[in-house]
């Protein structure tokens, strides 16, 4: 690692090759609530960084510029759906797991992602709410 630097958004890193990639400051909950002082208080480490103030690692490879592959976009989706309801009917699972799976959050300097089983749970949960959704519009006829 070269440099270190962030924006409101992300923080970008500069590899020694001269490569920049940058993180959606948004993934890891800790980053967000940092202050600007602690965002540059940080320790490097053999694979990636360390900001003790908030007790946060994040690994190099975080910094792939590849957000859109661990996060889901669900649209406005969840404007009209309750997201507590869809995590707990489809998975068991909470509000807060869902929306960190969705987002791509880190826990433990690892971001969280859908596995391949759980991308598929998620698109049969929501052809499933489209379809009763359908249906019900249908009986208002």
């Amino acid at each position: 690692m070269k440099k270190l630097w962030f924006d409101e958004k992300y923080a970008y890193l500069e590899h020694e090759d001269g490569k920049i990639g940058r993180l959606l400051i948004t993934r890891s909950p800790r980053l967000v609530r940092a202050t600007k002082k602690e965002l540059e208080n940080y320790r490097l480490m053999v694979d990636g960084i360390h900001w003790t103030a908030v007790d946060e690692d994040i690994p190099f490879s975080a910094f792939d510029n590849k957000e859109t592959e661990l996060s889901v976009d669900l649209g406005a989706i969840p404007e009209y759906i309750s997201m507590s309801y869809l995590a707990q009917r489809f998975f068991g699972r909470s509000r807060s797991w869902l929306h960190n799976k969705l987002k791509g959050n880190f826990a433990n300097g690892k971001p969280i992602a859908f596995n391949p089983q759980e991308r598929a749970e998620l698109k049969k949960a929501l052809e499933t709410l489209a379809s009763e959704i359908k249906e019900a519009a249908t009986q208002l006829s």
